[in-house]
């Protein structure tokens, strides 16, 4: 079956199979399919809705093309797939900073930003950090420190064949879902924001078609793509072939508060602001509050049997005692050495 029946096949509301969702990936992804048919095919696919097999299928064509990378340990990874179209601060980034201070093993994956400089990328960057590390510095890295951060761009150069269609729909895609299940280094542990309900639900189904020791899938009731400090979060637990919802109030924690005073910019603005808090202390901050408690969700899936409110007031605690601005220093000299 060519690609242009797959895209007839979803243009009539039929969903593909997870091999069928597979195959169509593979041939977007080769480099031999005209722009017109592959923007063709991901319009078709939205305007029907991607479904947990599709995601799946996608999911699989992108492992078997990307460049892995293989370190000492299991990691973690935090990422969000974005798209709340909102200004906002680079949240899970700064929480993998908070987890490896907390001698935690992370691999952080992310990309720029698609359209504005916001992307985790862009602020990693902003940091003073490289981005531009081999898969063989990224091992050194995480081996003497316990962080990398793996740019997508650098383990999916398959996926500059669909750039162009990206481009021109004008509107997100499958490939905006799967971003945080391609991670290049397979981490066993995961939490993965997401700005919509419905699709943290594909997210969390999806996950358990494909390997996954405990991850949590977050969709803040505010439209952010993380556990919010500002409203209800619907918290989907996945750990092998179990699942779980769970609704998270913030009200139940110690040190939140409901205003938030900074609503997040450009990735060098967000430093910026990062630094300056890291310096102050300051965890009365609305940031460094909604960075800690997604912290907190990262330690509890690494350990289920801790507790959200022990591991934030542990995230807030490196925060207050100023432990992690003395990490990324560390970091960065560490890496300038590679």
């Amino acid at each position: 079956m060519t690609l242009s029946r797959y895209s007839a096949q979803l243009r009539l509301k039929k969903s593909l199979s997870s091999e069928e969702a597979c195959l169509a990936a593979e041939a977007l992804l080769s480099g031999h399919i005209p722009t017109s048919s592959i923007c063709e095919f991901l319009s078709a696919l939205a305007k029907k809705g991607e479904t947990a097999d599709e995601i799946v299928g996608f999911v699989q064509a992108m492992r078997k093309v990307m460049l892995p990378i293989y370190l000492s340990e299991d990691c973690f990874d935090c990422c969000g797939t974005g798209g709340s179209g909102k200004s906002r601060f680079n949240i899970s980034t700064a929480a993998a900073f908070v987890l490896a201070c907390l001698g935690k093993k992370v691999a952080k994956h992310g990309n720029r930003g698609s359209s504005d400089a916001n992307g985790s990328f862009d602020f990693l960057e902003s940091l003073g950090i490289r981005i531009d590390l081999s898969p063989s510095q990224s091992e050194a890295l995480f081996k003497q420190t316990g962080l990398c951060f793996l740019f997508a761009r650098t383990y999916h150069p398959a996926v500059k064949n669909v750039a162009d269609a990206r481009r021109q729909l004008g509107h997100k895609s499958i490939f905006n879902l799967i971003g945080p299940l391609c991670n290049p280094a397979s981490p066993g542990r995961q939490l993965i924001g997401t700005s919509d309900i419905k699709n943290a639900q594909k997210i969390s189904e999806s996950l358990l078609k494909l390997d996954t020791k405990q991850s949590f899938v977050i969709a803040g009731d505010d439209g952010s793509d993380e556990c919010s400090t500002q409203a209800t979060s619907h918290i989907f637990s996945i750990s092998e072939h179990h699942s779980s919802t769970q609704i998270f109030d913030p009200k139940t924690l110690k040190y939140v508060f409901s205003t938030p005073e900074y609503p997040g910019g450009s990735g060098k603005q967000n430093a910026e602001y990062f630094l300056m808090l890291l310096e102050q202390g300051n965890v009365k901050s609305q940031i460094s509050q909604a960075i800690c408690l997604n912290a907190a969700w990262g330690l509890h899936a690494l350990d289920p049997s801790t507790s959200i409110n022990d591991n934030y007031l542990q995230a807030i605690a490196v925060f207050k005692n100023k432990n992690l601005i003395q990490f990324i220093d560390d970091f960065r000299k560490t890496q300038a050495e590679l």
